[in-house]
């Protein structure tokens, strides 16, 4: 009989641990080795985003069309992102030029995890995954002004 316990406790332990991995990335992660990494590409994403606009490649006014035109050439993007959620906004700066932002949300897109906009100053800014709790998965840069002030 105790041997029988034993065994339940330890398929029962298993299965927790199974879950809670699990929920790590639909919940966001707050690894930093995790989230440090993806935050570089984020910033890389973000410019080449800001080059599809700029050079006419992409069209502002349908940001949505944005992640998927940033990812078609990128296989280390595509793999680590294949589990969350890419999406894409179009911001106005003073000028009324169009500033693209990215935004990083978990695979069930229920919460933020990064945002990112292509300007040197922001590299501190819109790191989601490190806020208790996670918001929601809104992007937050309202003005590219503000965004790329610097930190």
């Amino acid at each position: 009989m105790a041997r029988r316990i034993g065994s339940v406790a330890v398929v029962v332990v298993l299965g927790v641990a199974m879950l809670l991995s699990a929920c790590a990335k639909c919940n966001g992660n707050s690894d930093p080795s995790t989230m440090g990494p993806m935050s570089t590409v984020m910033l890389r994403l973000a410019k080449q985003a800001q080059g599809l606009v700029l050079t006419g490649k992409a069209d502002p006014a349908q940001p949505e069309a944005l992640p998927p035109m940033v990812l078609a050439g990128d296989d280390e993007a595509r793999e680590m992102f294949s589990d969350y959620q890419l999406r894409a906004a179009t911001l106005r700066d003073k000028d009324g030029n169009a500033r693209p932002v990215m935004l990083l949300c978990t695979g069930d897109g229920g919460h933020a995890l990064i945002e990112r906009m292509d300007c040197l100053n922001s590299v501190r800014k819109g790191q989601h995954w490190q806020s208790k709790p996670l918001p929601p998965c809104e992007f937050t840069f309202r003005d590219p002004a503000v965004v790329c002030a610097p930190n």
